[in-house]
């Protein structure tokens, strides 16, 4: 299996929250996590728990799936 994305992943993390008009502070408030632990998550998502991405599907409006899209091959079906 390939190794986890992290790049790919962490830049459409990063533009999904812009295109929702969204900064980092709003986004760590609404997740209950401080803006510095957020922003490792932004950066290596790869350590970001899995229930965060379903939250942050939720808050931009999008399918979870949408964060991987341009991986090659995401490492789990969502």
């Amino acid at each position: 299996m390939k190794e986890f994305e992290s790049e790919v992943v962490s830049g459409n993390l990063k533009a999904m929250r812009v295109r929702s008009g969204l900064t980092q502070v709003e986004v760590a408030e609404k997740l209950g996590v401080s803006v510095k632990t957020f922003r490792r998550y932004e950066q290596t998502p790869e350590k970001m728990f899995i229930g965060y991405f379903y939250k942050l599907a939720e808050l931009y409006g999008c399918l979870p799936r949408s964060f991987f899209v341009g991986c090659e091959s995401p490492i789990w079906g969502i």
